[in-house]
C-alpha cells in the first residue's frame, strides 16, 4: 500500500469549478508534472502514461473523486 500524501494550496476559483477540474481524470497531466496522459478505462479505472525518471510508464491505476467531500483518492 502507498503512504497517504495531501497538499494544499489556495486557488482564486469557485470551490465546485476547481473540483470539477480537478475530478476529472483527463486533466491529470495538467497538474502532475510526470503524468503524460489519463484516460478513463470504465468505471473507476484509469489509463496512465508517465515519464518516470526519464522512462516511459504504461498502465493501469483506479481513481476515485468524493463530490459531498470534495476527496480525490487515487492510486
Amino acid at each position: 500500500r502507498m503512504g497517504d500524501h495531501e497538499r494544499s494550496t489556495t486557488v482564486d476559483a469557485e470551490p465546485g469549478v476547481l473540483f470539477d477540474y480537478l475530478s476529472d481524470v483527463e486533466n491529470l497531466p495538467h497538474y502532475f508534472a510526470a503524468m503524460r496522459s489519463a484516460e478513463p478505462a470504465g468505471g473507476d479505472q484509469v489509463h496512465t502514461v508517465a515519464d518516470v525518471d526519464g522512462t516511459t510508464r504504461e498502465g493501469d491505476a483506479w481513481f476515485v473523486a468524493e463530490r459531498d467531500s470534495r476527496t480525490i483518492r487515487w492510486g
